[in-house]
């Protein structure tokens, strides 16, 4: 009894816990680690010379937020933001002469020399797995795309010709490079694999300039800067160069356009404020136009991928509910009160009066009689003898015997009667 009790205490206890961590709405000591959620609009990675001198700086897709992320006296520019928004790779002179360089994506520790060379390396581009970086490089006597890993090993050369080769924007798939190139006399549009081959010339106005182009999300289309018609606008074409249109128009210059991570929104450059170059977003059809920086400095060089994520935070996580069935219940010690050691044990109840060990126990005769004919027999009482089961009975109620009862027959009445009752059994039996 006590091990069940004591059961069902250890149960109300716990029961009582949880209900009270339910009116406490769910909140526990026990944490775990989550991420914060993120928008999905991704941020914007951009140069500005805001504080003095060319640095890296990261924005909300709607302008907030604003986050300078390299500080030092050296030039910093056009960043690069990873497909996981986790790095941006990025241009820095910071070591004499101009390098890539990669960082964590919020400024924070991890950043890396990427090329080490005394030529120019510049205007990098991820691949969309992150594993290879295309970039810009001056390193073999004029401009030519290269490619290399993520930590600037397994450098190769992708393209190889006397004219300028620059500004390399990686296919969503990873197959194709677009670039540009003036080897046919003219600034056009051009794509190649991704291991150099299979060139093919994409814009042909040959009398104006189309220059850095920018691979949507999806792969269908192609946003770039040209001059075609009278100065700097976007435009976007299909991915094998039909289809273009013209995205803005004004008298000012448009440049370097960079898509959101949905393919909906196109971030740019643009001076048509009367004053250095600001970040503007415009819809992928060029409506919708929003103007993201506002300050008298340079802002250019727009890279729009997704949000990092978020530093890790403690989040309550929420009771986990005990199960009350099939619980086993602490079994008893093996004795709860022991006895002392000296007290012993109570004898076995196999009879509540026992024979002394001298007492002679009669043998069993076919008659109740007593030996001595002529002594009369006392009356019963309540324990005079112990039941056949050795559990004593309560008491029978009966009418008081007379104070002399008739003497009991004698022996050869008894063995008369004996006989008479041991042919009756047998005659029953024959039958």
């Amino acid at each position: 009894m006590r091990m069940i009790s004591d059961g069902k205490i250890h149960l109300a206890a716990l029961a009582a816990l949880l209900a009270l961590f339910a009116a406490l709405g769910g909140a526990t000591p026990f944490t775990q680690t989550t991420a914060l959620a993120q928008s999905s609009d991704g941020r914007i990675a951009f140069y500005s010379d805001r504080d003095g001198n060319a640095e890296i700086y990261a924005m909300n897709a709607d302008g907030f937020g604003v986050t300078r992320l390299t500080n030092n006296s050296a030039g910093d520019s056009q960043p690069s933001l990873s497909p996981d928004g986790r790095r941006i790779a990025f241009m820095s002179e910071r070591d004499g002469n101009r390098e890539i360089y990669a960082m964590n994506a919020d400024g924070s520790v991890g950043v890396t020399r990427l090329t080490n060379h005394s030529a120019y390396d510049a205007g990098s581009s991820w691949s969309p797995d992150g594993r290879r970086i295309a970039f810009k490089s001056h390193r073999d006597g004029n401009a030519e795309i290269y490619a290399m890993n993520a930590d600037g090993s397994g450098v190769t050369r992708l393209t190889n010709n006397s004219a300028y080769d620059g500004w390399p924007s990686w296919s969503p798939d990873g197959r194709r490079i677009a670039f540009d190139s003036d080897r046919n006399g003219f600034r056009a549009i051009y794509s190649m694999n991704a291991d150099g081959s299979g060139v093919a010339r994409l814009t042909n106005t040959n009398s104006a300039s189309d220059s850095e182009p920018s691979w949507s999300p999806d792969g269908r289309r192609i946003a770039f800067k040209s001059s075609r018609d009278g100065n700097n606008e976007i435009y976007a074409m299909n991915a094998d160069g039909s289809g273009v249109a013209r995205l803005t128009n004004n008298s000012a210059s448009d440049e370097e356009p960079s898509w959101s991570p949905d393919g909906r929104r196109i971030a740019f450059s643009s001076n048509r404020d009367a004053r250095p170059f600001e970040i503007y977003s415009m819809n992928a059809d060029g409506s919708g136009l929003t103007r993201l920086t506002n300050n008298s400095a340079t802002d250019r060089y727009p890279s729009w991928g997704p949000a990092a994520p978020a530093p890790q935070t403690n989040t309550p996580v929420p009771p986990t509910p005990v199960p009350t069935t099939n619980t086993p219940v602490p079994a008893p010690t093996a004795s709860p009160e022991p006895a002392p050691a000296n007290t012993p044990a109570p004898a076995p109840a196999a009879s509540t009066a026992p024979a002394p060990s001298d007492t002679p126990v009669p043998a069993p005769t076919a008659s109740l009689a007593p030996a001595l004919a002529d002594t009369p027999v006392p009356a019963p009482t309540a324990s005079a003898q112990p039941a056949p089961t050795d559990t004593p009975l309560p008491p029978t109620p009966s009418a008081p015997e007379p104070a002399e009862p008739p003497p009991a027959p004698t022996p050869p009445a008894v063995a008369a009667v004996a006989a008479q009752d041991c042919q009756i059994r047998q005659g029953m039996q024959a039958r």
